[in-house]
């Protein structure tokens, strides 16, 4: 009884022993109304000679247990099924309170006789087919309970009170039965309770009490604590020793065992005995939960002083990497500024030649660097993304400026889709979602020999709270994996084999990086291969759309008059494709054409055609060659050209008139898109070329501005001396921070360029002491070799007013410059440089 009623009290099961005591109240209730109907004497009374089950009373019986169970799986009475509980509460309300009125009344309202009422009932009845006076107020109890059974915690203890009261005089019957105390079985000379409805009282009081175990009453039964193990255990054997004991003291004294005299000194001796025993052994078993908790208390401390322990080896590592870092950077913006100084300059070619080496190792060096820091900030889970709103395709094209030049020198081709429902504008980190990008097309390029590499980003569908599912895929037609071998792919510091090591390099972390950076994004990453004939990456990530929507899409008003088609050729049919549906959805009619000779055809089969886009690299006939071929007709030498290339220059020969416009692919669409605007606004202007050729601005032309420069390494000295010089500057230098403080005592700066590390005095102390100087003080820039998200926050929380991390690219010197620049002259700055 004991271990049963534990089971019963499992918090890990508590509706489940619910739903099964209350079907077995309601079979109990069914087959005494079947033994009504079938007159089978034995399922009406259990056992010859005892008391009926009246039919009333086996009807509340199967009332009770459906509501009961209803209540055990749908609580909440908003729900459908709550009200069918909430009815059936109402019924036994009902039934059990219309009888106890007609005992205190002494009326007949006749629904004693609503069942069966021809049936002769004579053992222990008082009024033939009305049920026990305590078995009427216990239905009537339960039926207020199950309905405080949905409220809050104050009605939940409410019915399980009524539901304990129930309980106890059930209890009190039996023991009526067992010690033949007929005042605890029924009130005066009335109805007597029948044997197997005690045992229906008792499952359907169970069944209630279990519904809300965790509140109330019953919290004490469920608790994870000592008072649960006692209630649990103790109290069930408490209330059942003293009944078992009883009857066995009563079987004895009934075969004249012994006399009354004994027989009560032997039940109080047995109580004293059982009672004391059960009593140790829940002490025993108190103290042993508390020794195992002592112990688990242990192994918790033990796990916080690993844990504080790891937490200083992160610390530790993550200095070490910021030292690191900063060793290994500082040479390396030497070796790739002095580079791209030197191959600025006249070389011959085996010069220039070995100078592309050197910067193309210097930078091979630099992403391995990378690399290790990255994967070391997200396995010390320092890894943080930003959220702020970015241009998704202006993201997307970043992310292909960075391997097209690779991907041209091999002659594939890049192509890119982004579907019109995909947000234009999204909410996230559009750095770390270009690093991913560019790993994946790096890789695809870097194995990939012949063919093209395509991405498709399209929109799974929306998730909970508004946010976007994109996916993204990047496609290749390179060397492809076996599958036994994709498992390893996203392993730390492993590739498919090591041959692929020993001929393409790379240090195995970058897919591992992207997996992590994936899933910090809320997404996945999976791969799909076949050996020889290419991979298919595909990750997905969760992001919100911008709070104010804004679009890409390029509207054609300026150029409603165009109603003509546009001629797409290229050989690639992923290209055609790709130009086909971008055009398209921008309204533009097109047709398209797989060669230079069947374009030729469709031009003099179509009516209307007014432009004409083709790739520069196909079989038979390339573009230069159909572009001369369409001047030769008279009827089409005015029609626009736009060339597409995957060659690394565009620069036209001079005096040439075949293209209005020349884009390298994979074609941005909104160059493309300005392309076609210029072609058919000004068909005169065809041949005027786009800048492609990166150059050094002079920057000090349209902000003039006096800079310090503070660098304590001659190399870096140099670089960055000889960059602003290029720029138009004649910036000063100081060595240390000291050499820093007394030359802007002397001269009134507007920007300082200020190194961290230096000798005498550090960055961060020349800084305050500058600041202190004039008011306004300049714009003053941290220049480090540290490459960490929190020294970026420590460095703006000290003072400076911007970052930028060492080596740094011209590109990037030159965005620090205008921003500061803009900010000094009180204009709206450019992004962060850094």
């Amino acid at each position: 009884m004991v271990a049963m009623f534990h089971w019963f009290a499992d918090l890990s099961r508590p509706r489940k022993s619910a739903l099964l005591l209350s079907s077995v109240t309601l079979l109990i209730g069914a087959m005494v109304m079947l033994g009504w109907i079938f007159d089978v004497g034995l399922l009406k009374t259990v056992m010859p000679g005892f008391v009926n089950m009246k039919p009333n009373t086996a009807l509340s019986f199967m009332v009770c247990g459906s509501g009961a169970a209803w209540l055990s799986v749908r609580p909440d009475r908003t729900e459908a099924g709550g009200y069918f509980g909430w009815l059936m509460a109402c019924v036994a309300i009902g039934v059990g309170g219309l009888t106890l009125v007609q005992y205190v009344f002494g009326v007949q309202l006749g629904i004693d006789e609503l069942l069966f009422k021809d049936a002769v009932v004579t053992t222990g009845t008082s009024n033939p087919g009305r049920m026990a006076p305590n078995t009427a107020l216990n239905f009537v109890m339960l039926g207020l309970a199950a309905l405080l059974l949905r409220g809050g915690p104050a009605a939940v203890k409410a019915g399980q009170g009524l539901t304990l009261v129930a309980l106890a005089l059930t209890g009190l019957a039996l023991i009526g039965y067992l010690f033949d105390a007929q005042v605890f079985v029924t009130i005066a000379a009335l109805t007597r309770m029948a044997l197997h409805t005690m045992g229906a009282f008792f499952c359907v009081c169970l069944a209630l009490l279990l519904v809300r175990c965790d509140e109330g009453f019953m919290a004490v039964f469920v608790a994870d604590s000592g008072g649960g193990f006692v209630a649990r255990r103790a109290l069930p054997a408490a209330l059942l020793l003293p009944v078992v004991l009883g009857l066995a003291v009563r079987s004895g004294q009934n075969h004249g065992l012994y006399d009354g005299g004994f027989t009560l000194a032997l039940l109080v001796a047995s109580s004293v005995l059982a009672l004391g025993l059960l009593t140790w052994l829940t002490a025993r078993r108190l103290n042993d939960a508390e020794r195992e908790r002592r112990v688990a208390e242990d192994l918790r401390l033990q796990a916080s002083v690993r844990e504080q322990a790891a937490q200083e080896a992160s610390r530790l590592k993550s200095d070490f990497l910021a030292n690191m870092s900063h060793e290994i950077r500082t040479p390396m913006n030497g070796v790739i500024g002095m580079t791209s100084l030197l191959l600025d300059s006249p070389l011959n070619d085996a010069q220039r030649d070995y100078a592309d080496t050197i910067r193309a190792s210097g930078e091979s060096l630099l992403t391995v660097i990378n690399d290790i820091l990255d994967f070391s900030k997200i396995e010390a889970g320092k890894m943080h993304l930003e959220k702020a709103e970015f241009n998704l395709i202006e993201t997307i094209e970043q992310a292909f400026d960075m391997v097209s030049f690779r991907a041209h020198q091999k002659g594939l081709e890049l192509a890119y889709l982004v579907e019109p429902d995909v947000p234009a504008i999204i909410v996230g980190d559009a750095a770390r979602l270009r690093q991913v990008l560019v790993n994946l097309l790096g890789n695809a390029v870097k194995f990939t020999d012949v063919g093209e590499i395509v991405l498709a980003v399209n929109l799974n569908g929306m998730i909970g709270g508004g946010d976007y599912d994109v996916r993204f895929m990047v496609s290749d037609t390179g060397i492809g994996m076996a599958p036994q071998s994709l498992g390893l792919l996203f392993n730390s510091f492993q590739q498919v084999d090591a041959s692929t090591t020993r001929r393409y390099g790379g240090t195995g972390l970058g897919l591992a990086i992207c997996k992590r950076l994936v899933e910090l994004m809320g997404g996945t990453i999976r791969v799909e291969s076949t050996l020889g004939h290419g991979s298919k990456f595909s990750f997905s990530i969760r992001v919100p759309a911008a709070a104010i929507q804004r679009t890409l899409q390029w509207s054609r008003s300026p150029f409603a008059a165009f109603d003509k088609k546009i001629l797409i050729v290229d050989d690639n049919a992923t290209n055609l494709r790709i130009l086909d549906l971008q055009l398209q959805a921008k309204g533009f009619t097109i047709v398209m054409a797989s060669s230079g000779a069947e374009a030729l055809q469709r031009l003099r089969s179509e009516s209307a055609v007014g432009l004409v886009i083709t790739d520069l690299q196909m079989p038979e006939m390339d573009g230069v060659q159909f572009a001369t071929a369409i001047r030769r007709e008279p009827r089409w030498a005015s029609l626009p050209i736009i060339l597409l290339s995957s060659g690394s220059s565009l620069r036209a020969e001079p005096g040439e008139t075949l293209f209005a416009a020349r884009i390298l692919k994979p074609a941005k669409l909104p160059a493309l898109l300005a392309a076609i605007g210029a072609a058919v606004q000004t068909e005169q202007n065809r041949s005027a070329p786009p800048a492609h050729v990166a150059t050094i601005e002079q920057l000090a032309r349209r902000f003039p501005l006096s800079i310090l420069v503070a660098e304590d390494n001659i190399v870096n000295q140099k670089v960055a001396l000889q960059l602003l010089q290029r720029m138009g500057y004649a910036a000063d230098l100081a060595a240390n921070g000291a050499e820093a403080v007394k030359c802007a005592e002397l001269k009134s700066y507007d920007l300082v360029l200020m190194d961290i590390q230096m000798p005498v005095m550090d960055g961060v102390e020349a800084m305050r002491r500058i600041r202190g100087l004039r008011n306004p003080p300049p714009q003053l820039v941290a220049v480090t070799a540290n490459a960490f998200d929190t020294d970026r926050a420590g460095l703006l929380a000290a003072g400076f007013d911007d970052f930028v991390s060492k080596p740094i690219p011209v590109g990037r010197l030159s965005e620090l410059i205008q921003r500061q620049a803009q900010l000094i002259q009180g204009g709206t700055p450019a992004p962060l440089a850094d």
